[in-house]
């Protein structure tokens, strides 16, 4: 009998062989990643970090542009591994495979079988560990844990409606908010989809939704005034970032910058969605529909926190990989089961734009 690995998420268990192909990409697509050095940012963030632990105040007598769960997940990191480069790495590494498991959890809620469900996960990792040592340990990337928590627990809210598990949504989203604040608009197309579906009680789920989302924003908000830091927090968030961010990066119109950004720097990030957004849809039922549409909000409020950061940097496109991978093991259903010639081909062709990432030349 399978040993099973309970989590705390009410959704059936993990038997041990489903986990264990994603410890193994974990570990060979993750270990290279333990010797990367700091990039100009991992150094800021562990700088601060390293101050407010010893008494420094963030914000006010050390300046921090990133909102506070960034330089928090840096003092987790010291303070549980030691002060080293590697300790961000090591929770990095950890981080991501959690997320992996969320994802596993969610290919298998929307109906996925085993295979494709692994398949979802161990996509995740090789798009995430093939970035560089700059690019990963990113605030950009730690956010997609508690996305991929919230994600699962909306799709397990609408299954079996409990305003609860619609607040533990929220409450989830909301602390991915706290990493990074554009990746907030996920939490206002969720509340549309139950809106649209005009399911029993919708507007309580939407408001218990929206308390579960603003719980952590309010805890955040009430420690910094109670520690004397929110009005400099709230001057660099709405002063500094906002004049940051209209900085052109492109001397291109923004249209053709987007475009370029999606098919020329990042082309399997633009592609892979094209072909992903077609398996999403690709012969599901009204009731299947529904779980996809949850999906592709979700990379849709993704490439929303890419763009309106108006900077493309690679970090930036890391919240659009965990549905992607989602995306993308829709078609490893069409290659498996061979749904016709035509489905048959474009699966091949999208999962092939994702794999062949493995055999990029940074790769380490």
């Amino acid at each position: 009998m399978s040993k099973t690995l309970s989590i705390p998420i009410g959704i059936k268990n993990i038997v041990w062989r489903d986990i264990f192909p994603i410890i193994l990409a974990t570990i060979v697509l993750g270990a290279p990643t333990l010797i990367y050095p700091f990039g100009r940012d991992q150094g800021e963030y562990a700088w601060i970090a390293t101050s407010t632990l010893n008494g420094i105040l963030s914000y006010s007598e050390i300046f921090n542009v990133k909102p506070p769960f960034t330089h928090l997940i840096h003092q987790v990191a010291l303070v549980s591994f030691g002060y080293k480069i590697a300790s961000i790495r090591i929770l990095d590494l950890l981080w991501q495979f959690a997320t992996a498991i969320f994802i596993f959890k969610i290919a298998k809620q929307i109906g996925q079988p085993r295979v494709t469900s692994i398949f979802a996960a161990v996509v995740y990792l090789l798009s995430y560990f093939i970035m560089d040592y700059w690019t990963i340990a990113q605030t950009d990337g730690f956010l997609n844990l508690p996305i991929t928590a919230g994600i699962l627990l909306f799709l397990r809210a609408q299954q079996k409606i409990h305003f609860w598990i619609y607040a533990a949504s929220g409450v989830a989203i909301g602390l991915g908010t706290l990493f990074k604040y554009p990746i907030g608009i996920l939490i206002v197309f969720l509340s549309l989809l139950i809106l649209i579906r005009k399911t029993k009680n919708c507007l309580f789920s939407v408001l218990w939704l929206g308390i579960g989302f603003a719980a952590p924003l309010a805890v955040g908000t009430l420690v910094m005034l109670l520690r004397g830091n929110l009005a400099d927090f709230l001057w660099i968030q709405s002063t500094f970032i906002s004049r940051y961010s209209t900085m052109p990066i492109l001397d291109l119109s923004y249209a053709r910058t987007i475009i370029h950004v999606f098919f020329a720097i990042y082309p399997v990030l633009g592609w892979g969605s094209l072909f992903g957004i077609y398996g999403l849809f690709s012969g599901h039922s009204r009731s299947g529909w529904m779980k996809m549409t949850v999906l592709a909000t979700w990379w849709a409020s993704a490439v929303i926190h890419f763009v309106i950061q108006n900077k493309f940097y690679g970090y930036h496109t890391l919240p659009i990989l965990a549905p992607l991978a989602l995306m993308t093991s829709n078609l490893f259903v069409d290659v498996t089961k061979m749904r016709g010639l035509f489905r048959f081909a474009i699966g091949v062709w999208g999962i092939w734009l994702m794999v062949f990432q493995f055999f990029s030349y940074n790769f380490p």
